[in-house]
């Protein structure tokens, strides 16, 4: 072009030609058309916050699972606990028993026979080397 404005006459334009569409081409824009359509439905599943408060839901069934499994096995150790304690009351329930049974039967045996003389502890080494 030239930089006369006034000699726009004398210039050849180019006339754009018209684009004749075929079937293919019309397949593919179709294509396309229906590709972009579902991206944006799974975008909006994706983002919409209906979708989040699902997920919500969800997470808080799976954490509310996690804490019943957490209280079951808190509780299943709390009740092993529990035995254990009075499997150890009853051992020491048995032992005292023991011990004032034996107890007793020592006071018996005072009573019946008398009590014993004292026995001094090195008796046994005095008759060894002073006798």
């Amino acid at each position: 072009m030239s930089d006369d404005w006034n000699d726009w006459e004398d210039e050849e334009f180019i006339i754009p030609t018209i684009n004749v569409v075929t079937q293919e081409q019309l397949k593919r824009i179709e294509e396309r058309k229906l590709i972009e359509e579902s991206d944006t439905e799974l975008a909006k599943e994706l983002f919409s916050d209906a979708k989040t408060a699902n997920y919500e839901k969800i997470i808080i069934k799976n954490d509310s699972i996690k804490t019943l499994e957490e209280t079951k096995q808190n509780t299943e150790t709390k009740i092993k606990k529990l035995k254990n304690k009075m499997d150890n009351e009853l051992k020491q329930k048995e032992n005292s028993k023991k011990i004032i049974e034996a107890k007793l039967k020592k006071q018996r045996e005072i009573e019946l026979y008398g009590e014993p003389e004292e026995i001094y502890e090195y008796d046994e080494y005095d008759s060894l080397y002073h006798a």
